[in-house]
């Protein structure tokens, strides 16, 4: 069976729009076949379908491993990369994991998460940890970091949260939900559950917030891990 030929026919699907890329597979394994049974001639070097580059990334795209979820209350290298903006992010900097020296740091300009006493060299890298050769200044995140003089502090467990759990007005699966915290911000849930990773209760601080004024970040910073949620726009 000709891979090749059977990565070319599923890029070509999902270059449609085609969104089922294990479909677009199966078909593509079923027309190769198809082609088999119909054809006994020797392949020859000019039947052997070659991929672009495009093709390439379109079927990376699809069928690239998951960022691995971080485990409940492990704040690790993968809990970082789940700050990570997505693929169509324009901007390469908010699409990679980078590194201080000192720290790991990931931002979608929504959230930051940073995870301290990390060794890696200094730079840019994937969500899996292998470097990425962009050597572009990285966005000063300290700067949105909340200051704990002057803030509040607020403890909530994730029973209470349940209670908190409001329409958030945005279309997609993973961002219909937001919280409505006792501090008066609105946030994300699907942001404040990955910076909170599965904790029974956690502490974060900010200034306190109410519907006319809600563009105050909220922080949780315990240990080696600080997670930054911005609040979202009533």
């Amino acid at each position: 069976m000709n891979l090749t030929y059977i990565a070319v026919l599923a890029s070509m699907r999902a270059a449609k729009g085609e969104p089922k890329p294990f479909d677009m597979l199966r078909a593509a394994i079923k027309e190769s076949e198809e082609s088999e049974e119909s054809e006994e001639s020797e392949e020859s070097e000019e039947d052997v379908v070659k991929l672009s580059a495009a093709e390439i990334a379109i079927l990376y795209r699809h069928f690239m491993p998951k960022t691995a979820r971080a485990a409940a209350g492990v704040f690790d290298a993968s809990w970082v990369a789940r700050a990570v903006a997505g693929t169509t992010e324009p901007k390469e900097h908010f699409r990679h994991v980078y590194s201080d020296g000192r720290r790991l740091m990931a931002t979608d300009k929504h959230r930051v998460h940073i995870l301290d006493g990390v060794n890696s060299p200094k730079g840019y890298y994937t969500i899996h940890g292998d470097p990425v050769n962009f050597r572009e200044q990285y966005p000063d995140v300290d700067r949105v970091i909340p200051l704990r003089e002057g803030s509040q502090e607020w403890t909530i467990t994730k029973a209470e949260l349940v209670a908190c759990v409001i329409d958030s007005g945005m279309k997609g699966k993973s961002y219909s939900l937001a919280y409505k915290l006792p501090s008066g911000h609105k946030v994300l849930k699907k942001y404040f559950d990955e910076a909170m990773n599965g904790l029974d209760s956690v502490a974060y601080y900010g200034v306190a917030s109410d519907e006319y004024d809600n563009d105050n970040p909220i922080c949780i910073r315990d240990g080696d891990h600080t997670a930054v949620v911005m609040p979202m726009l009533t």
